[in-house]
């Protein structure tokens, strides 16, 4: 008894009797001035933790084992409680009958506060249900779950369905050199998808094999990497794209060049004067599919100007209601307020014209565009922030309708040249492309989120030139 640091004590079950080491003053109390029964003990145990702890003692005893292990609150002589972890064994004479219960409490108040007061969520689970034993505060916060929920739940109730196998196999065979380098999925209480890393370590907690975990939300990570690799992906696409755009066009001007000396040649009824006007017409149109490849590329030179926002939006607003049938409605809430931007003339209308004509194109039966505006404010944690941002000012363009939405196949490729889910004949693939260009030539980005059977919704974000609020003197 004198050999530790632990409050040992000895319950000697025949006469009430319990004795305590000098350590129990580490609690507050002298062994000399308590009161010698086992109530003294269980009085001073967390009234939520009382029943679990005399209960776990009581099984001890009558048990063939003899082994006692629990976790429980502990109320010191200041009045406060302290996290102790208490294991004991209950000594029989030869008949098999209990006679003393041999054990030691241990303060572990200050590895609860480590576990409590973490930084990153934290949680431990049995291994066998995988039910949660234990959470901290950062757990509660990042999932939105009480602490009584997590409670009654298990590890697969924040697993999607398909996941819970793996999980499964993983837990019964933990591979601790690669653990952590793994990417899992979770959901949170209000259904958001988060991308963790896990690190755990096996542990007992009242005698079962328990493990605990250390969580990290790798989603923000995920999120730009997948950001890095498209805007990589892109540029490569538009590498590509700028070359042949060039080679064309030196191509398209021999033949322009060719059939309008001809044309210049021939007498008006002369019969090869169509076909030639058809050649210079279908020149023509092929010249203006590489000036958009050349502006997917960042190729094509524009000559930038202010732009009032609302000026913008009042001059389009017309010619976008045109473009779409009587089923489908469209709805303006534009940004009046004292800001504007610089951008190439005319490039505007073309991302909204491309804009509501896929949302149009996305709609095949009755439904609804709404085209919205705003001034925000973006900095690097911002949700839309994207590479090459700059951190400021920017009008946020918004399309969102009603439509088919898309799937994330289509998504992963929806801004590359040429590519289209329409049929044949019916688009050239370069619209969105066309859009993308013009957002990264003038420092801004486009997000877009889109699921099959939602609608769609792209925002755009363009540098704003915000006027400073005037200083009184």
């Amino acid at each position: 008894m004198k050999a530790t640091s632990d409050a040992v004590y000895d319950y000697d079950l025949r006469n009430n009797l319990v004795e305590w080491n000098d350590n129990l003053e580490l609690f507050g109390y002298k062994p000399s001035e308590v009161e010698p029964g086992v109530n003294w003990w269980a009085e001073k145990i967390h009234p939520d933790d009382r029943e679990q702890a005399i209960g776990a003692m009581d099984r001890a005893i009558k048990s063939e084992s003899g082994i006692f292990e629990s976790a429980y609150r502990f109320r010191c002589g200041n009045g406060r409680y302290r996290h102790v972890s208490d294991k004991a064994f209950v000594l029989k004479d030869e008949d098999g009958q209990p006679i003393r219960v041999v054990g030691a409490m241990h303060d572990v108040h200050i590895y609860r506060e480590m576990f409590e007061r973490n930084p990153q969520p934290m949680w431990a689970f049995h291994v066998e249900s995988l039910r949660f034993l234990a959470v901290n505060e950062m757990a509660i916060r990042l999932y939105g779950y009480s602490r009584g929920e997590f409670l009654s739940m298990s590890l697969t109730d924040v697993r999607p369905p398909e996941d819970v196998p793996l999980l499964r196999s993983a837990i019964a065979n933990p591979d601790r050199e690669h653990e952590g380098r793994a990417i899992w999925r979770h959901f949170t209480k209000s259904g958001q998808l988060l991308h963790v890393e896990v690190r755990t370590q096996d542990m007992l907690i009242d005698g079962a094999p328990a493990r605990m975990a250390l969580i990290t939300d790798v989603s923000r990570r995920i999120e730009v990497e997948k950001q890095i690799r498209e805007a990589h992906k892109l540029e490569a696409i538009g590498q590509l794209a700028g070359a042949i755009a060039h080679d064309f066009n030196n191509l398209l001007t021999i033949i322009q060049g060719f059939s309008q000396t001809s044309l210049s040649s021939l007498a008006p009824d002369h019969p090869l004067r169509s076909g030639l006007e058809e050649i210079d017409a279908a020149s023509s149109r092929a010249v203006s599919l590489t000036q958009q490849l050349l502006t997917f590329a960042n190729q094509k030179t524009v000559q930038p100007r202010v732009f009032v926002w609302s000026d913008v939006i009042a001059a389009s607003e017309l010619l976008l209601r045109k473009l779409l049938p009587n089923r489908i409605q469209i709805e303006f809430l534009t940004y009046t307020g004292p800001a504007s931007l610089m951008i190439g003339s005319g490039q505007i209308q073309q991302i909204l014209l491309n804009l509501v004509g896929n949302a149009r194109d996305a709609i095949p039966q009755e439904g609804s565009i709404r085209v919205t505006s705003a001034v925000v404010t973006i900095q690097p944690d911002h949700p839309d922030f994207r590479p090459g941002m700059t951190r400021g000012s920017y009008f946020q363009l918004t399309v969102a309708d009603t439509g088919t939405g898309m799937s994330e196949a289509v998504l992963s490729h929806l801004f590359e040249p040429f590519f289209t889910t329409k049929q044949a004949g019916q688009g050239t693939g370069l619209g969105l492309s066309t859009v993308y260009g013009i957002v990264r030539q003038a420092g801004g980005a486009i997000r877009v989120d889109s699921e099959p059977g939602q609608g769609t919704e792209f925002r755009v974000y363009l540098p704003a030139i915000v006027p400073e609020p005037a200083v009184s003197s």
